[in-house]
Parts: C-alpha cells; sequence; structure tokens
C-alpha cells in the first residue's frame, strides 16, 4: 500500500513532532488546529493508523475519561517503560539504566513478564510536583 501524505495528515504529523513532550485527546487536537487546517474525522482516521503505524502511543488523561496520544520519537526501539503524570498528562521515557536494570532485577524474581510495550506507570512529574508545593512542605508521597 503507498503511503502517501494528505495536506492534514501532513499538518498532524508536523503537530505531533513539535509537541512530542505532550499528550492530547483528539478534542484537544481539532481545538489547536482548527477544523480549517484539518477536520474532526481526519483527526480520528489518522490518529488509528498513527498508532497502527507506531507513530503515535495511546494513554488515558488523569480522570480516565478520555484517550491522550502521544508522539513517539524512538520508532525503532520503543520497547521501554513509561512514566505518566497525572497533573498534567505528560509522558516520559525511563532513561535511567540503573533503574531499569532494577525493574528487570524485580521482574525475573518474581517471573513476572511485562508488555512493555503498552507499560506505563503513573505519577507525577518534577514540575508539577514543584507546583503543588508539596517539594517545600518535604512531603514525598510514600
Amino acid at each position: 500500500m503507498k503511503d502517501y501524505q494528505t495536506g492534514q495528515r501532513k499538518a498532524l504529523l508536523d503537530f505531533f513532532a513539535q509537541n512530542s513532550t505532550e499528550a492530547f485527546s483528539a478534542d484537544q487536537i481539532v481545538s489547536l488546529l482548527g477544523t480549517e487546517k484539518v477536520s474532526r474525522s481526519a483527526v480520528y482516521r489518522n490518529i488509528d493508523r498513527m498508532l497502527q503505524e507506531g507513530l503515535l502511543r495511546k494513554s488515558q488523561s488523569p480522570d480516565g475519561r478520555k484517550a491522550l496520544y502521544q508522539y513517539v520519537d524512538c520508532r525503532q526501539d520503543c520497547n521501554r517503560i513509561h512514566l505518566q503524570c497525572g497533573k498534567c498528562g505528560r509522558i516520559f521515557h525511563m532513561e535511567n539504566v540503573s533503574d531499569e536494570e532494577r525493574l528487570k532485577s524485580v521482574l525475573d524474581s518474581s517471573g513476572f513478564h511485562l508488555d512493555e510495550h503498552a507499560t506505563m506507570l503513573p505519577g507525577t512529574c518534577r514540575s508539577c510536583h514543584l507546583a503543588s508545593g508539596e517539594a517545600k512542605e518535604g512531603r514525598h508521597g510514600h
């Protein structure tokens, strides 16, 4: 099947690439791009296709009511654990090798197998944590 790009698909790809550290609902995308640039049906159609192609990662909004989509900038090897902020919705790759090794050790000892393509750990990012004032009060959320 020939991979051609319509203007609407290109607008969506550009949008996701320029905002790769954030996750958006389909409604947010339509609102931010405007219906004159990309139609609502084109957003849904292209999101489905981009998910199948591995260009986007799907997660849930912090309240669990909406699907969020984020650009995957590591198409070749993105089988990492991801961290999602429950306040702002941003998704981060677990970059620390020692953390990944520690997790692997726990999984190996328990015999538990994760689907690393769909692993999302909830929490609070540094920015939201600092903004909430918890850091100033010394609370760590344990």
